[in-house]
């Protein structure tokens, strides 16, 4: 997840976190991601409660 894939994720998320009191998000198939999903990530929880399930190790050290 970069700056080049992240956008068909960025306003369906965003949409979700708005209307939903929790939203979690399935993370297991992402084997690299960079700031622009971070980024994502912080901006949706900031809107809801949000858990990110089956964090691969790359996103463990960011998300604790």
């Amino acid at each position: 997840m970069d700056l080049g894939t992240s956008h068909p994720l960025t306003e369906p998320l965003l949409a979700a976190a708005q209307a939903h009191p929790m939203v979690v998000v399935d993370a297991s198939g992402v084997t690299f991601a960079d700031s622009t999903f971070l980024n994502l990530l912080l901006r949706a929880h900031g809107l809801t409660e949000l858990c990110v399930a089956a964090p691969p190790h790359l996103l463990q050290r960011f998300w604790k």
